[in-house]
């Protein structure tokens, strides 16, 4: 996770120094490893310990296809929306949760 957070970090910023070639390639690796990393994520719910968060787990397929869309649309101010305040705050959520809870 904390690799899919530091490539949403490095993403972003490509994004905000209007750096469209390394946006472009930092896109294309981040939904690769989204695409290979969120079914791990989405995993984690099947823990015991994470039972009363369990119905948590349909956010992730939801918000990966956000951020496909929003890589698509062109729309840097979405896409930064939707990865850094989003998809990145949450990650770090459950991350902290994870460990807190002895999953990770």
């Amino acid at each position: 996770m904390d690799e899919l957070i530091a490539k949403i970090d490095e993403t972003v910023k490509l994004i905000l120094s209007y750096d469209e070639k390394g946006y472009a390639s930092s896109a294309q690796e981040l939904s690769d490893m989204m695409m290979k990393g969120f079914p791990g994520i989405i995993a984690f719910y099947a823990n015991p310990k994470m039972n009363d968060m369990a119905g948590d787990a349909t956010y992730w397929p939801g918000q990966l296809q956000r951020i496909l869309d929003a890589f698509s649309s062109g729309d840097d101010f979405a896409t930064v929306d939707i990865l850094y305040n989003e998809t990145r705050a949450n990650m770090i959520e459950l991350r902290d949760m994870l460990k807190k809870r002895g999953v990770i």
